[in-house]
């Protein structure tokens, strides 16, 4: 596992290439799902919580906020943002 903190998947790719080593051997050494980590190299999963959290954290990665409130509906999400004064 590269030891230097990864601003992005590309840097991430781009140390394991350096390496020679594949995302499916990295996967396999570092114990991990391997469906997990294509699913957050592809940008599909927010890594919020679950096997896409631990893929980003092995992966050096800057981790998301959690969410703190539960699941928030997309409804709940658009007032706080627009009481905040963030434009959707």
């Amino acid at each position: 596992m590269p030891k230097a903190a990864n601003k992005s998947v590309a840097d991430f790719l781009r140390t394991l290439e350096k390496q020679d080593i594949t995302l499916a051997e990295w996967s396999r050494r570092n114990g991990l799902d391997m469906q997990a980590v294509y699913t957050v190299c592809s940008g599909r999963a927010l890594g919020r919580r679950g096997k896409a959290r631990a893929v980003m954290a092995a992966m050096g990665l800057p981790l998301p906020p959690m969410h703190t409130n539960g699941s928030r509906s997309p409804q709940a999400a658009l007032a706080t943002a627009t009481a905040a004064g963030v434009a959707a």
